[in-house]
This record gives C-alpha cells, structure tokens and sequence, in this order.
C-alpha cells in the first residue's frame, strides 16, 4: 500500500473565524469543509452555524505542507497526534456529507436530544475518536 494522496486534518479556528480561515486556506490551495446546520426556529429566525465549531477540516495533498496552515489567518491551531497531525478519514466525512441536504446544510434526524449534563463523559460509537473518552 502507497502514501496516500492526501490527508484530511481538523484545524482549530480563532474565535469566530472559520469562514476567514478557510477562505485564507483555499487561497493557499487547500480544500476546506465547513459542515453547517441550520437552528431550529427561535422566535422566527433561523440561523446557519458551523456544526464543528471552531473547527473546520482541510484537505492537504501529499505535496503540500501542512505546516503552512499554522500561519494562515484566522487558524489558531493543527490538532496533534504527537508530533504529527491528526487525521480524518474520507469515509468519516463522507458519513457527514452524507447527512446534508439539497441546500447543503447537515440534518441530524434524532427523536429525542440526548440528555447530557456539565462534565459528562462521553465515547465516540464511530469515526475518528472511536474507543476515545471526552468530556461534555
């Protein structure tokens, strides 16, 4: 098996910059995905927010320099794994991509919201942080 041809890395944005950052990204050539959701009705407005907020993914190709998305406007940071970066798996975001729709806005169909309380732990059942634990 070959070195893939690219990877896809989480970026963690700068206070309410995703849109800056990824647009400063896509001009140094790097793809971004940005999955929004639009809000439930709340008193008549409907608002569109990023569903990973404050992170957005970037795609960067085997001949390409990660590095360079920590001195781009708007990043704050390139989650690690160690030393290097971590990765996403394309099937992880296709998963997501699967769930938008016609408008390109993600749409969880859920019966209930879970119920989850300040400092609950919480484990991942698919994707990239299966068998890892976080906090609520």
């Amino acid at each position: 098996m070959g070195t893939p041809r690219h990877h896809w890395l989480v970026v963690e944005t700068k206070h309410a910059s995703e849109m800056e950052a990824a647009r400063n990204a896509r001009a140094q050539d790097f793809e971004c995905y940005l999955p929004l959701f639009r809000e439930q009705r709340r008193g008549g407005v409907r608002r569109v927010l990023h569903l990973f907020s404050p992170y957005i993914f970037v795609k960067v190709k085997r001949d390409q320099s990660w590095q360079r998305l920590c001195g781009t406007r708007g990043v704050k940071s390139v989650l690690m794994n160690g030393d290097k970066p971590s990765h996403v798996l394309d099937k992880d975001l296709e998963a997501i991509r699967g769930l938008e729709n016609e408008m390109g806005y993600v749409v969880i169909h859920s019966e209930e919201p879970p119920v989850l309380s300040l400092l609950d732990l919480v484990k991942p059942t698919a994707g990239a942080w299966i068998g890892q634990t976080g906090v609520y």
